[in-house]
Parts: C-alpha cells; sequence; structure tokens
C-alpha cells in the first residue's frame, strides 16, 4: 500500500509514528474516514467542513482544505490502483513532552486506502448499551483517537447477540448507533435525534437533513416502540434499515429506505448475506 504520511509518499512498510505520539499515548488525534467511487470523493464537500470544524475545536492545525481533500483522496486511490475505496485520514497533536500540554504545532498525518468497502448488510440488529455518551465531550461531537467507548459498546452489543449498539446520552435521550447515525419513521415523519444528545455530525445525516423534512430533537426509546422504519447511515454503509432491536423485530418499509438512497446517492445493493 502507498500512503501519505506527513506531506510524503511512503510505502507503508516503510511509514512509522514515533512511540510518544500523542494519538497513540493518549487518544489525543482525530480521523476522517471517506468514500472514494469511480476515483472521486463523494461528499468531499461535507467531510472537509467537518474535518476543519473538528480540528479547530480539539486546537489542532487542519492539514488540508476541500480543494486539498479532494486531490489527496483521487491521487492515494490513484497511485494504489483503486477506483472504489475508503479512505481514512488521521491527524494525530504529534510528539512533545511527558505529560497534557502539547508541543506548539506538532502534527502527525497519514492517510490509509483500503479497496472498495463490502457491500452494506441487508439489514442490522441493535442492542441498547449500557454506556451512555456525554453531550459535553469532545469525544462524542467529533471523531477523536479515543474511541474507547464505541469499541466497548459495540462489543457489548456482540456478547448480546446483535450486530451494532444503540447508545443513548447521559440524560437518557437517543443518541444513535456506536459508528452511525440514527432515523426512524412513524407515519410518514422522519425523526433523528439532535446534535445536542450526543450525536456525531454525519456526513450522510447532514444530507438527509438538507434534502427532507427531518424532526430532530431529544426522544426518548420508548419513542421507537412507534416506528414503522428505522435506519442507520454513515458514509461508508450508506443507508442500512435496523431490523431488531433489543431482540424484538422493528418494521421496515423497503420504499422508504429506497427513497432516501435515492436522496443521498447510495443506490448500490445490499449484501444478502
Amino acid at each position: 500500500m502507498i500512503l501519505w504520511h506527513d506531506g510524503s509518499w511512503l510505502d507503508d512498510a516503510k511509514a512509522s509514528r514515533p512511540i510518544a505520539d500523542r494519538g497513540g499515548l493518549l487518544g489525543d488525534g482525530l480521523f476522517e474516514t471517506m468514500r472514494v467511487r469511480g476515483g472521486q470523493l463523494v461528499r468531499g464537500g461535507a467531510h472537509a467542513a467537518r474535518l476543519m470544524r473538528s480540528c479547530q475545536s480539539l486546537g489542532l492545525r487542519c492539514p488540508v482544505d476541500e480543494p486539498g481533500l479532494e486531490d489527496l483522496a483521487a491521487e492515494l486511490v490513484h497511485r494504489n490502483g483503486m477506483r472504489d475505496a475508503a479512505i481514512r485520514l488521521t491527524v494525530s497533536a504529534g510528539t512533545g513532552a511527558r505529560g497534557l500540554p502539547r508541543a506548539e504545532d506538532a502534527m502527525t498525518i497519514m492517510t490509509l486506502v483500503a479497496h472498495k468497502p463490502a457491500l452494506p448488510p441487508k439489514s442490522v440488529s441493535l442492542q441498547t448499551s449500557k454506556i451512555k455518551r456525554s453531550p459535553s465531550s469532545p469525544a462524542t461531537a467529533h471523531k477523536t483517537l479515543s474511541y474507547i467507548d464505541n469499541i466497548s459498546a459495540r462489543r457489548e452489543a456482540k456478547t448480546a447477540g446483535a450486530d451494532m449498539a444503540l447508545m443513548l446520552d447521559t440524560a437518557g435521550n437517543l443518541s444513535g448507533s456506536d459508528c452511525a447515525n440514527l432515523f426512524w419513521y412513524i407515519g410518514d415523519q422522519i425523526f433523528t435525534p439532535a446534535l445536542g444528545c450526543g450525536v456525531l455530525a454525519g456526513t450522510v445525516r447532514e444530507g438527509i437533513l438538507a434534502g427532507m423534512s427531518v424532526s430532530e430533537g431529544c426522544f426518548h426509546p420508548r419513542d421507537l416502540q412507534q416506528a414503522n422504519t428505522m435506519f442507520l447511515t454513515n458514509a461508508l454503509i450508506g443507508i442500512v434499515p435496523v431490523d431488531r432491536l433489543d431482540g424484538s423485530k422493528v418494521a421496515c418499509d423497503p420504499a422508504r429506505i429506497e427513497q432516501v438512497r435515492r436522496l443521498v446517492g447510495f443506490t448500490e445493493p445490499a449484501s444478502q448475506d
């Protein structure tokens, strides 16, 4: 694999990160996961905007602007002989003296690329997690390298026999899954938790809100009992319906799922596994 590391193109066997890098030691940094289709970055503007917002919030220097991110993605897949791929851009606070304060302008930047992601699952099952999200935590609002809450919630869900975890905020409101935003229909109206409920501002979420009338707010888990369709969204899986929640079957209207997929440009077939 050819990757981009601190401004240079390297074979992955030659790339390394210092032992004292704060991303590895403290989780001090963030990442952005993106989809390339046909050699072009999907929703590059939304990804660049979120990257810039997150870097500013965490006190990191943003390594690329929107044109730079799109050029980087195109060059990365070209060098690796790909047209469809998943890309991860990682920004770490770099190295410095021991302790919490950072060194001025120290950064480590790396991109990784993988071949076209597997087809999204036909549907997923959710298990409500005991782990809560804090709306005031930077680890909730941004894709930080401190991902242990999501990892632990996923492990909890897998132990219970589910695919993913459904997470609540510390007030008991619906937040989302361990790696995706949550939407559901009640009648003809579509709902999603507001950003203030410990929700990451997903790029697919943003596209749905821009193209449909969506009710955002603080919702209790019991509100899902009235749902006639429920689905998850992120940049790699697109839109995937939920078929079970805490062991109970969830209704689904396939026509609604297809409508949302067309809206945001995810028309790939789902896996039949």
